[in-house]
């Protein structure tokens, strides 16, 4: 059984590993041992966006262990992104949203945010099961 996970993280890579919130990363290793494969599609981090330290370390420290986890990277946009070229970076997300929402078993979404709503459509499109996290701050 697949497990794909559409959340606004943001990931960056260190040493072979990725990294991203910890909540995150040890939820997907928690979920690892229930699925056979789970693939997580979040944004690489924008220009100007601070997922490094001033000497170049990333901020995340925690790097998932889980080895039957597939990192997709997907179109970044954040707050500041102009509305134009948000719209054209939510098209850009739909292929690779329906590819993996399409091979996988179940499909878990991050709300608030256009890329929750985005794989919600694609989801009932689809026909394929799905949960809603709906968090805020």
């Amino acid at each position: 059984m697949e497990l794909c996970m559409i959340t606004y993280c943001t990931v960056t890579r260190a040493r072979d590993q990725w990294l991203f919130d910890d909540k995150y990363s040890r939820l997907v290793d928690q979920l690892s041992t229930h699925f056979d494969e789970i693939y997580f599609l979040a944004s690489a981090p924008t220009k100007g966006h601070k997922v490094r330290t001033p000497d170049g370390r990333s901020i995340y420290t925690y790097a998932v262990q889980a080895k039957n986890t597939h990192f997709v990277a997907v179109a970044p946009a954040d707050t500041r992104t102009p509305l134009g070229k948000k719209l054209l970076v939510w098209v850009m997300r739909i292929p690779p949203y329906f590819k993996y929402i399409k091979r996988s078993s179940l499909v878990y979404i991050t709300m608030p945010g256009f890329s929750g709503f985005l794989a919600h459509v694609l989801c009932r499109f689809l026909g394929k099961p799905y949960c809603l996290y709906f968090g805020s701050d």
